[in-house]
């Protein structure tokens, strides 16, 4: 996968987390968290040439990060 693919999945893992009508506040739908993280998903399989038995984990690796930049949240503390 290419440097500039890589930019177009956080790109579209982004899409929807931007700020709403609530002043700042993260607004994004359950139906745009689920895209976002389909979409990094199906890009993480990509990467992988579709390779059959990882299914959950590409979209428990992109659950995590889509929901830890819509949170602003990186990882435990320490």
């Amino acid at each position: 996968m290419s440097d500039s693919n890589s930019k177009v999945v956080s790109k579209n893992a982004k899409a929807g987390a931007g700020t709403g009508a609530r002043g700042g506040t993260n607004s994004a739908s359950p139906a745009e968290t689920r895209r976002a993280i389909a979409v990094l998903a199906y890009r993480y399989a990509e990467r992988r040439n579709f390779e059959p038995g990882h299914e959950l984990d590409d979209w428990l690796e992109a659950e995590n990060e889509v929901l830890a930049e819509r949170e602003g949240f990186k990882g435990f503390p320490s």
